[in-house]
């Protein structure tokens, strides 16, 4: 119905006509009361009455909107009675009603969740409570529905074509792949200037070995040759390292070999089909670790007399496992009648445990782990010969740090708290002159003999940047300015691990060969020793340089023990050591001797 037709003719109008008007929400009172609508025909006696019929009205009308519940039920009783009793009410339940409708919109929108629908929102609720979060979702929304056509595009384009990876970048300047497309271009270009060689892998995986960085070196050693496999664009394949490992059984541990082949790179048939022995490759398939050692933090003390042995070698030297195969040889009974341990000195656990680790099943051992690197030991046990005499031996096996920790004394480098434990275990058995030229430590009045122990072959492996030769030098510095073996030394000698590397058609030649590769590779070390003999009278001068090996090792941690080099070690220690009668009578000489 036409608002101004009932201005016009409002005077046509009952009271009650007029009512029923107002609650349709056609008209409002106030606007008939309003001279400029109706133009005064609007009598008051008809207003009069219409107020009244509209207040008598008003409860039922407030209690229908209430039962609808609606905005446009309470905006009706709004407009009917703008001054009615329930005003306040009807406005704070529009507001109600207005909030919870955009609820459940909202719920519904998130339910949708697509960038129309939120869009629908903001234009419905420009100022709604769910505004900002409306904006946030429809703007993820597109950049997900841009990155998903990105990444469409990018995965379309073949990536070992560089061509077709420079024309993605072109076509599409902003797509966000542009930056991984640009590093693959790099990647080619660079890998024309360099390739990475077999060489070049051998290498990285010797460094592995003396770096200290690395907490875990064989695993950076399979993760070096696994990279090195599974770069698409690279040189080396798996038949390379087939080839190391045919070429050297002992290049690469057994725990690098067993992950490659669990990665299913090559089998156990194909380390067979090199030529390896099925008794290697079925312990190799046990996967079973070398045995490892605890750290000892105890002081090293000699307080008996005896002949005073000493280990020295830098870390990898092959010296624990030449140690562990001296020491078995010496209790087997092949040499010496017996060895008797004294259960009283410091490594006495080490003593037991280090030649357990040639003990072989199925005529292959499993050579130690290692040592830890901070730590040396102390080892006392009697000797019996042949003719029953017993010699009193007391063997260190000093840390395989300490050589490097006396470079750094040297070099004037700091030295942290395990190396300093080091060096002072080096004084209190050796002793040596400070600063002031005082006596330090608590060298003993025994006989001594040195072992100085190196690998064949490993004279270019770099310990932190340097070859094991700046550290034998400094070593030899060291002990010149300590005087370390100005007294009660008889003999000096350089073992040569893994001297099964050399090609030699007898032990004539090899130990010619070996005498020769000392000299050319260890000129200046080889020469201080001999210099040191000369100097204090050790041993008419001469340093023996004694070939060693623990046998046929395969994989630097499986073993076919042979016990020929370990044995000829032995007769020299009870050659060269303090033989006393055993019995009564080496009772009453020890007892005159006292």
């Amino acid at each position: 119905m036409d608002k101004q037709n009932i201005f016009d003719n409002i005077e046509q109008y009952s009271p009650e006509d007029i009512v029923r008007l107002i609650k349709q929400g056609v008209v409002t009172q106030e606007e008939l009361k309003n001279p400029d609508n109706t133009g005064g025909y609007y009598s008051a006696e008809v207003r009069n009455k219409v107020d009244v019929l509209l207040r008598s009205a008003e409860p039922n009308d407030w209690a229908a909107a209430q039962q609808a519940g609606t905005v446009e039920a309470y905006q009706r009783y709004l407009e009917a009675y703008p001054a009615g009793a329930h005003r306040k009410e009807a406005e704070e339940a529009i507001l109600r009603c207005r909030q919870d409708n955009e609820d459940q919109v909202w719920k519904k929108i998130v339910a949708t969740n697509t960038i129309e629908a939120y869009q629908r929102y903001l234009d419905d609720y420009p100022d709604g409570e769910h505004r900002d979060e409306a904006r946030d979702k429809k703007e993820k929304l597109r950049e997900a529905a841009s990155s998903a056509e990105d990444k469409r595009v990018w995965d379309a384009v073949d990536k070992d074509d560089i061509d077709a990876v420079r024309k993605f970048m072109k076509n599409n300047p902003q797509n966000i792949y542009c930056k991984e497309a640009q590093e693959l271009i790099n990647d080619s270009i660079n890998s024309s200037y360099f390739d990475y060689t077999v060489e070049e892998l051998l290498h990285d995986i010797d460094q592995v070995v003396t770096d200290k960085t690395i907490s875990d070196p064989q695993l950076r050693m399979y993760e070096l040759i696994k990279k090195a496999l599974d770069d698409k664009k690279g040189k080396i394949e798996v038949d390379d390292i087939l080839d190391i490992i045919e070429l050297d059984n002992n290049r690469l541990p057994s725990l690098v070999i067993s992950r490659l082949i669990q990665d299913s790179y090559f089998s156990y048939e194909d380390l067979e089909d090199l030529g390896i022995s099925r008794e290697f490759v079925r312990q190799l398939a046990k996967n079973t670790q070398g045995a490892k050692f605890e750290a000892s933090d105890s002081p090293l003390n000699i307080d008996r007399v005896s002949t005073e042995l000493y280990f020295w070698g830098i870390p990898s030297s092959g010296k624990t496992c030449a140690l562990g195969a001296i020491l078995r040889v010496a209790g087997s009974g092949t040499v010496a009648r017996t060895m008797m341990m004294d259960p009283n000195c410091q490594g006495y656990d080490y003593m037991n445990r280090l030649p357990q680790c040639f003990d072989s099943f199925n005529g292959v051992a499993i050579l130690p782990g290692g040592t830890p690197v901070a730590s040396s030991y102390e080892m006392g046990f009697d000797l019996i010969d042949d003719k029953h005499k017993r010699h009193p031996i007391t063997c260190i096996d000093f840390a395989g740090e300490l050589i490097r920790c006396m470079y750094k004394k040297i070099s004037g480098k700091p030295l942290t708290i395990q190396e300093q434990k080091a060096l002072q275990d080096l004084t209190d058995v050796l002793g040596g002159k400070d600063e002031n030229g005082n006596t330090m430590g608590n060298r003993t009045k025994n006989r001594k003999i040195h072992f100085f122990v190196v690998e064949y072959g490993a004279e270019n492996r770099m310990y932190e940047g340097l070859p094991q030769r700046n550290y034998l030098d400094a070593t030899l510095q060291y002990i010149d300015q300590m005087g370390i073996f100005k007294t009660n030394t008889d003999a000096i000698f350089l073992i040569v691990t893994k001297v099964d590397k050399i090609k030699a058609r007898n032990d004539e030649e090899r130990n010619r060969l070996l005498l020769q590769y000392i000299k050319e590779k260890y000129a200046a070390f080889y020469g201080g020793l001999e210099q040191i003999c000369i100097t204090n009278r050790i041993n008419g001068g001469i340093v023996r340089v004694l070939p060693f090996s623990v046998g046929t090792v395969c994989f630097q941690d499986l073993c076919k023990f042979d016990a020929r080099y370990a044995e000829s070690i032995v007769d020299i220690i009870l050659k060269r050591s303090h033989g006393e009668a055993t019995g009564k009578i080496g009772f009453l000489s020890r007892i005159f001797k006292g």
